[in-house]
């Protein structure tokens, strides 16, 4: 199981990513066991984005929202939440059948092709929804909130490309 810095990590660096609050990742083939949203993703809980993740928060203050535009963006994720919760699903559920394959003894090669084409189908679909909310958050924000998200990407942007360019020296 994820710990909860790794889950906010991975949460903060998505939202920062797509300027505010993003989301990612069909519906679960017929007889396979439910994952629940919570399970791998607690920060997504109805009505706890802001309570529940230290990034959103950090966010949320350095940007100044008011209590109206954190409720608004919320109410932005809730209203999202039926679209975007069966593709997480989707997700997880592929990326454990692709472990549970690593772990065999054989390669089948044809499934491992299934599988992938299946999660970037879910993959596409969670990248417009993200998108959308993202679109309609920063609709939401004044203009100095909008060139302060755009200060913010573009220094996350430097620091990946700093990150890499020191990484593939080494």
């Amino acid at each position: 199981m994820k710990s909860h810095f790794s889950t906010c990590k991975i949460f903060g660096l998505l939202v920062v990513f797509v300027l505010i609050f993003t989301l990612a990742f069909g519906p679960l083939s017929s007889g396979v066991q439910a994952i629940t949203i919570e399970d791998e993703f607690p920060l997504l809980e109805a009505g706890g984005y802001f309570s529940k993740c230290r990034w959103a928060r950090i966010l949320a203050y350095i940007l100044e929202l008011t209590d109206t535009q954190k409720q608004e963006i919320q109410s932005i994720i809730d209203s999202e939440r039926s679209t975007f919760e069966p593709l997480i699903q989707k997700v997880v559920y592929l990326r454990r059948q692709l472990f549970e394959m690593n772990q065999s003894n054989t390669f089948d090669e044809v499934a491992v092709r299934e599988i992938a084409s299946q999660q970037s189908e879910a993959i596409a679909e969670l990248i417009v929804i993200k998108n959308r909310i993202s679109f309609r958050v920063f609709e939401l924000l004044t203009a100095e909130q909008k060139n302060e998200v755009e200060r913010l990407r573009n220094r996350v942007e430097n620091r990946l490309r700093n990150c890499l360019a020191q990484n593939l020296m080494n």
